[in-house]
């Protein structure tokens, strides 16, 4: 991320969206890509969409992290 985010010590927090300073300018295949919080303690939900012109949504999802939760696995069958 371009900047660390405040997290506030109680309370409910609105989702947050964040776009990685990272633009590929070429088609890219990623084999893998793992979240991993620095703090892990104050993230409960983290999901992964790639942004196209249209913006983001559900098909455009590619993986989530839930304290507790199982890898994500996209391979097909």
């Amino acid at each position: 991320m371009a900047s660390e985010q405040e997290v506030q010590a109680t309370g409910s927090i609105p989702y947050q969206y964040v776009l990685l300073p990272h633009v590929f300018l070429q088609e890219t295949w990623l084999e893998a890509i793992e979240i991993k919080p620095h703090n892990p303690e104050v993230v409960h939900h983290c999901n992964l969409a790639y942004v196209t012109t249209a913006g983001a949504s559900a098909e455009t999802f590619i993986t989530g992290h839930v304290p507790g939760g199982q890898p994500l696995d996209l391979e097909p069958l």
